[in-house]
C-alpha cells in the first residue's frame, strides 16, 4: 500500500477473505507510512487523531487492528527499521550520498527546481523530475 493510492478497507477485507477461501491462511501486507486509509488519515486534522496515533502508533498498526476487528483474522505488525531496510552503508554509499548532496545544492543555487540529482555512468547528473515521473511504468 502506497500513499498515492487511497486504501478502501472493504476491498482489503474481501481480498483477505478470498485468499482464505482458496486455502491461504496467511497474507503479508506492506504499508508505506503516509498511506491513506479511511478512518486513519481522515482524523489527521483534528484532536481525535492524536488519541488514535497514540493508540495505534503507525498506519500499519492501525491497519492490523481494523483487519483483525473486521475479519477475525489474527494480525501481527513488523516495523522495518532503517538498518533492516538498507543495511549498513558502505564507503561507496557514503561518498555517493555526499556527491548527490553537493549536486542537489548546486541545482538550488542555479535555481534549477524540479530536478533530481542522479548517478549515471558513474557521473552525477540531474534529471527532470516531471519527465522522469511520466516515463515510469507503474
Amino acid at each position: 500500500m502506497i500513499p498515492e493510492i487511497p486504501v478502501v478497507l472493504q476491498e482489503v477485507y474481501e481480498l483477505l477473505r478470498e485468499r482464505h477461501k482458496r486455502g491461504k491462511p496467511f497474507s503479508i501486507i506492506v504499508v508505506s507510512e503516509g498511506t491513506q486509509i479511511e478512518g486513519y488519515l481522515a482524523r489527521s486534522n483534528d484532536t481525535a487523531s492524536l488519541t488514535e496515533k497514540r493508540r495505534f502508533g503507525s498506519v500499519g498498526e492501525f491497519l492490523a487492528k481494523v483487519i483483525e476487528d473486521s475479519t477475525g483474522y489474527e494480525t501481527r505488525v513488523s516495523v522495518l527499521g532503517y538498518i533492516l531496510r538498507g543495511g549498513s552503508p558502505t564507503a561507496f554509499d557514503r561518498v555517493l550520498g555526499t556527491r548527490l548532496g553537493v549536486k542537489a545544492v548546486e541545482l538550488v543555487k542555479e535555481h534549477k527546481f524540479g530536478k533530481m540529482a542522479s548517478l549515471r555512468e558513474n557521473k552525477i547528473r540531474f534529471v527532470d523530475m516531471e519527465e522522469r515521473y511520466h516515463n515510469v511504468n507503474w
